[in-house]
């Protein structure tokens, strides 16, 4: 936990991911989904991009895919 001292809040920061980015991608989403992510980033002060990367993140785990690997090894 790291504590936000102009606020007297902490922030979870196990679920972080923090990596180099290398490319950008444009997607399509209802404007309400868009709204939806935004309220959760706002409630968790954290970016929509980062919710976003955690969501996906989460999924593919969830799929057993290991995308930091050079392999990206999955069970299937």
């Amino acid at each position: 936990m790291i504590p936000n001292a102009r606020k007297g809040l902490h922030l979870n920061t196990e679920r972080v991911i923090i990596l180099p980015m290398k490319i950008a991608i444009n997607i399509r989403i209802p404007k309400e989904m868009k709204k939806a992510l935004d309220k959760i980033a706002e409630d968790e002060f954290r970016s929509t991009n980062s919710v976003i990367l955690q969501f996906l993140d989460e999924k593919l785990k969830s799929k057993e895919i290991d995308w930091r690997s050079k392999g990206q090894k999955s069970k299937t």
